[in-house]
C-alpha cells in the first residue's frame, strides 16, 4: 500500500543557531504542521527564552529560571471577565512576594 503525496506526514525543520564563547554549532527542531495556542506559546517561549540566553552568555551571566512550567488557559465571555482579567495581568507582580507556591 503506498500513500500519494497528501497523505504523507511531513515535517518542516526551522534551523536554530547558538553561539557560545567556546564553540559555534547550529541544531534543527522539528517545527510542528499543525498550530495550536499551545504551539505558539511554546514558540514564543522558546524564542525569548534563546534571545535571554544569547544576552546572558554575552554578558557572561547566568540566567535564572525565565518560565513557569505550564500555562493557564481561559475563554473571555465577556466584558467583566476581561476586565477582572486585565487588573489580574496588572495586580500580579506585586503579589509575587506572597505567592506560596513560588519556587526558589
Amino acid at each position: 500500500m503506498t500513500a500519494n503525496h497528501d497523505e504523507r506526514a511531513t515535517a518542516r525543520v526551522a534551523p536554530h543557531h547558538m553561539t557560545s564563547n567556546h564553540d559555534e554549532r547550529a541544531t534543527a527542531r522539528v517545527a510542528p504542521t499543525t498550530t495550536s495556542i499551545s504551539n505558539i506559546i511554546g514558540a514564543y517561549k522558546s524564542l525569548v527564552f534563546n534571545a535571554c540566553l544569547e544576552v546572558h552568555k554575552r554578558n557572561n551571566t547566568k540566567m535564572g529560571k525565565l518560565w513557569q512550567r505550564n500555562y493557564y488557559e481561559r475563554i473571555i465571555r465577556d466584558d467583566r471577565a476581561y476586565q477582572n482579567i486585565r487588573q489580574y495581568i496588572i495586580d500580579n507582580p506585586s503579589n509575587w512576594g506572597k505567592d506560596s507556591l513560588k519556587q526558589k
